[in-house]
């Protein structure tokens, strides 16, 4: 029964709020949102709050609006915040809800205003019907009141599947004249047994109050949209100062850092032993604690900053974690492999760096990290953690995949144990991927590991010797300085030499020499 609009200026940051009583008003109504309609038309941004609702009733009234510049500030509370539901720390989104939590603690003032002036008038309906039932003898089950009284009757309907003809005919009657004779049409229609405050209209509430509260809704409306998307996202729920120069939020390599310490503390307290000594719940309070503590020191060194935003990017990070010890507990049962080292570090500082040797006699050190190494006896597997994706089985022959020969050669070399294999392990998608199986040892997962050297009489070997040379190759050609355009895997748009690079030479023909 009422239009409301506004505007505000965003240069001052004046704004002003209207409303037009299409019910008593419906000439006037009806011209205001005409000409309003027009004016609209031509701006940038048409805000509603949940404005599909507002739109749906503007066509009801005969008045639709048609112009393609609506957007829904619901968008910008969802966008400046975590993806989550309310009850998980999300925002809310209702709109007085939102504004008194972000923007003014007393926006749900007038709200609390009307929601009393509805309670009042639903017991006042609700004591109509108390003193029709006043003539009326009590029914079975209400013994312990003398008479009809509000507490009574909600007696009287605390069966949820009571209904009105299962009580006496006196009753029922008086139930009926009640409904019929001394409820609103609209409220006839919506009441069951006794009339709720939320089935009050606001249209039979005191008109200056739901006019206050109406102008607001605009006010509101608009205040969320003029506070900036970003500024209130920086401001009011990340809690930024300008110009910081910490994360708002974890990088994707910061995260993989983050998951990788974490689990390197975890299982760096279970080496040499099976998870399944212990109980599941036990562990994940564990990894949980250790992951809490690997946070702190991320904030500590301002790698992270604390805020709403990080909080959500935990919950995500935890379930990441959550299913990886999932896996792992079951993978335990199923091999009799166990952790043996955990962020194994081959460098100079550690006076053990892997060393090869080039044709000329000029020799070359690979420095690295082993994320895992799992042991069998004299075996051992090695283990390199992905975030998310991870190289393809085939691009190890392809010579494209360096890290894993590394690692496996590194483990060979200087951790002195046969290798009977090795692969990559996505954390995100909790799958092992592009294993290598070098022995006869058989692996409960990647059924279908690659055996590059089946036929040879020492995979080892074979392998050893397939890697050292394509490390050497690589090692050569760039001591050379060889760097053709021969790219091995289609180039990725992100390539930093992308606009410069004479790739798009050779994909049209032209020659690389050039």
């Amino acid at each position: 029964f009422l239009f409301q609009f506004g505007w505000l200026c965003t240069d001052c940051m004046e704004g002003y709020a209207f409303s037009v009583d299409i019910e008593r008003q419906p000439n006037l109504a009806k011209q205001v949102i005409k000409v309003w309609h027009k004016l609209v038309s031509e701006v940038e941004i048409y805000l509603g709050h949940n404005v599909k609702y507002d739109l749906h009733m503007l066509t009801n009234i005969g008045l639709p609006y048609t112009t393609e510049n609506v957007s829904d500030t619901m968008f910008y509370v969802r966008y400046a915040h975590d993806a989550l539901h309310q009850s998980e720390g999300g925002p809310p989104l209702g709109l007085k809800e939102y504004a008194a939590k972000y923007i003014d603690r007393n926006a749900k003032s007038h709200e609390k205003l009307l929601d009393q002036e509805k309670t009042d008038k639903a017991k006042e309906y609700n004591n109509m019907l108390k003193r029709r039932l006043q003539r009326c003898k009590l029914p079975k089950g209400l013994d312990k009141y003398k008479s009809f009284t509000l507490s009574a009757i909600n007696d009287m309907f605390k069966d949820p599947i009571a209904e009105v003809c299962d009580f006496p005919e006196d009753v029922q009657q008086a139930y009926l004249d009640w409904k019929t004779k001394d409820l609103p049409l609209y409220l006839q229609n919506r009441v069951t047994q006794l009339v709720e405050s939320n089935m009050i209209s606001y249209a039979t509430l005191n008109r200056d109050n739901v006019i206050k509260y109406a102008l607001y809704d605009i006010v509101w409306t608009l205040e969320i949209y003029a506070q900036c998307p970003f500024r209130f996202l920086g401001e009011r729920v990340w809690k930024q100062k300008e110009f910081v120069e910490k994360e708002e939020l974890a990088a994707p390599a910061d995260e993989g850092s983050l998951l990788h310490a974490t689990l390197a503390k975890f299982l760096g307290k279970h080496l040499q032993e099976k998870l399944l000594k212990y109980e599941f719940s036990l562990l994940w309070e564990e990894l949980q604690k250790d992951f809490q503590e690997v946070c702190a020191e991320f904030v500590a060194n301002g790698t992270l900053e604390e805020n709403k935003l990080w909080e959500a990017e935990r919950n995500r990070l935890l379930n990441v974690l959550r299913r990886w010890l999932s896996y792992e507990y079951e993978l335990q049962g199923q091999w009799d492999f166990v952790p043996c080292a955990v962020e194994w570090d081959f460098s100079s500082k550690n006076g053990k760096p892997l060393r090869l040797s080039l044709p000329d006699g000029r020799s070359f050190a690979i420095m690295g990290r082993l994320d895992r190494i799992d042991k069998n006896g004299d075996k051992v597997f090695v283990t390199d953690y992905k975030l998310s994706t991870t190289p393809a089985g085939s691009d190890l022959p392809a010579g494209i995949d360096l890290q894993l020969p590394v690692y496996l050669l590194a483990a060979s070399k200087l951790y002195g144990k046969e290798v009977a294999g090795g692969g990559y392990l996505s954390l995100k998608n909790t799958e092992r991927k592009s294993t290598v199986k070098l022995d006869e040892t058989e692996f409960p997962f990647n059924k279908k590991s690659t055996d590059y050297f089946a036929d040879a009489e020492n995979k080892w070997q074979a392998f050893s010797q397939f890697s050292q040379q394509l490390l050497q190759n690589y090692v050569q050609r760039i001591y050379e300085g060889n760097f053709d355009v021969l790219p091995k895997k289609k180039c990725s748009p992100y390539c930093p030499l992308k606009d410069i690079c004479r790739v798009n030479l050779l994909d049209q023909g032209g020659e690389a020499d050039e």
